[in-house]
């Protein structure tokens, strides 16, 4: 159980840092939409 219970929070931990890398990745699509005033389509194809 203890074995389990570990791989689990392995899991856990790399979907955490995948979503993390996700909110950051959307971070910079959005500033960069900011920056040049307009949506760009090879941003929201990036996505």
């Amino acid at each position: 159980a203890r074995q389990d219970k570990h791989g689990r929070c392995a899991i856990h931990c790399q979907l955490a840092a995948l979503q993390q890398k996700q909110d950051e990745a959307f971070r910079a699509v959005s500033l960069r939409r900011l920056l040049t005033g307009g949506s760009d389509p090879q941003d929201t194809s990036k996505l």
